[in-house]
């Protein structure tokens, strides 16, 4: 997959039904089957996910109760154990992925923000 499909590919994502997407971005879905494609497949999954918004499930006979006990504290449950001591090198990569996924959310927002 080129990198501009999935550029494309973030667009179409998150472009919300009645969004008009950059015409550099559709000269590219115009042009390319995989991106035509992928966006064939996201208004199907919204279609679906629309008809089932009405839809809703019983929960099983007990299962309030049941997580309700679980969430209430037992004062004669031990401490928890202190949290494990933070490393450097996890904070530094988890610092990295943050902004590495802040700039690729930025980069989409701007493609598929409409054109004043």
């Amino acid at each position: 997959m080129r990198a501009w499909c999935r550029i494309v590919g973030f667009g179409i994502d998150a472009a919300e039904p009645g969004d008009t997407l950059s015409p550099r971005l559709e000269r590219h879905i115009a042009a390319c089957l995989r991106c035509q494609a992928q966006r064939a497949r996201t208004r199907r999954t919204r279609r679906e996910l629309m008809a089932l918004s009405g839809s809703t499930a019983p929960a099983p006979s007990g299962f309030v109760t049941t997580v309700s006990a679980a969430i209430v504290e037992d004062p004669g449950d031990p401490a928890l154990p202190p949290p494990a001591p933070t490393h450097v090198g996890a904070v530094a990569v988890t610092g990295a992925a943050v902004l590495a996924a802040g700039g690729a959310a930025i980069a989409a927002w701007r493609l598929v923000r409409r054109p004043a």
